[in-house]
């Protein structure tokens, strides 16, 4: 017997029965399942543990853990609306020479989809399938898929809902990586993160501190090769406060919690590593589904996607006006100021695009 067996001896595992038996016992006849389990948006389960079992042996999330980056610093992005403005008036002029090749980048946004009011099974498998189309016209249009795909960047947008937000991103790399399988390719992927202002409050602007907050630490911990998040008053008039804080917000979990030290943070996680893990089997088997009925296109031509994503949202919306879904300063621990417009903007407005 060596050291480590010797110390272990005094602590023998706990079978999952024994630990179920523990939690039941202590829950005094409360039943375990409308206790302590809660189903998300996506259909998704979530217990209150894991345990090794839930993980063990998945030849599905040792494949996940090897699509993650090898290292995990990122770059901080902030948006310059009036330099836009200035490159928008110059190419405008005809001073720019039209682009014949594909020298640059293609910065693929897949953040319209959150913005549109998707879950995250639905945002995960269009968000593959609008990469495929691009894919298609490249290598229909005489690139090859290695030259086509290492110049397509791609910006996914991250929410509120943490654990599952860190999840989709790394789920995310390994279903590009699972896509690219098809064309015999592995290319760098690169990801830009972006705060989603999806939930932002309009009334109570502070409160989204902790929003845009919860969204870099997601975004860091999937990955993420270059990050922007939204101001907190970026509802309103965005002022400088707004921008600085925005940018000190990620200097702080770069230089001071040092989360660009640690490569893959989540990896050993049994709750993230068992979330990311249904999250890709239920967003690959929606693809294949989408795929089946023709593809993206397909899917915006006879109507389905606006279906799907207005079903997405009503479904929301429904579920914050009854209180089961929360937002700190909307629909719990409210502004007493102003609460009826809260409630107008900052919910029933959420994915108000939809509809168009």
């Amino acid at each position: 017997m060596n050291l480590e067996e010797l110390l272990l001896s005094d602590f023998p595992r706990v079978s999952d029965e024994k630990w179920k038996d523990v939690v039941i016992k202590d829950l005094r006849g409360k039943d375990f399942e409308e206790t302590l389990v809660w189903k998300d948006e996506n259909g998704i389960d979530h217990h209150p543990y894991y345990r090794k079992s839930d993980t063990f042996d998945s030849s599905l999330i040792v494949a996940i853990q090897n699509a993650q980056r090898t290292d995990n610093d990122w770059i901080i992005l902030e948006h310059k609306p009036k330099m836009n403005d200035e490159i928008t008036q110059f190419v405008n002029q005809n001073k720019v020479e039209k682009i014949n090749n594909l020298d640059g980048n293609i910065k693929l946004d897949l953040s319209i989809y959150k913005s549109k009011g998707a879950n995250t099974v639905h945002e995960l498998a269009l968000a593959l399938h609008h990469v495929l189309e691009y894919m298609d016209v490249l290598t229909k249009n005489g690139y090859s898929a290695a030259k086509a795909s290492q110049k397509l960047v791609y910006a996914l947008a991250f929410g509120n809902s943490y654990f599952t937000e860190i999840a989709k991103g790394r789920a995310f790399r390994y279903l590009l990586s699972q896509l690219f399988l098809a064309y015999d390719i592995q290319p760098e992927l690169k990801i830009i993160g972006l705060g989603s202002d999806y939930y932002l409050a309009h009334q109570d602007a502070h409160t989204n501190l902790l929003r845009t907050t919860t969204q870099a630490m997601s975004a860091v911990l999937a990955g993420c090769d270059e990050i922007y998040i939204p101001a907190f008053d970026e509802n309103a008039n965005t002022s400088e406060l707004g921008k600085r804080m925005a940018r000190n917000i990620q200097l702080i979990l770069k230089e001071e919690s040092h989360f660009g030290k640690i490569t893959d943070a989540a990896s050993g996680s049994y709750y993230i590593e068992s979330l990311t893990k249904t999250l890709s089997e239920k967003a690959w088997d929606l693809f294949l589904e989408i795929e089946s009925k023709g593809g993206l296109f397909q899917l915006i031509a006879n109507g389905e996607l606006k279906e799907m994503l207005h079903k997405d949202k009503t479904e929301r919306i429904a579920k914050y006006k009854s209180g089961e879904r929360l937002i700190l300063g909307v629909n719990r621990y409210k502004n007493p100021e102003g609460l009826d417009l809260e409630l107008k903007e900052g919910i029933e407005m959420l994915a108000k695009e939809v509809e168009k």
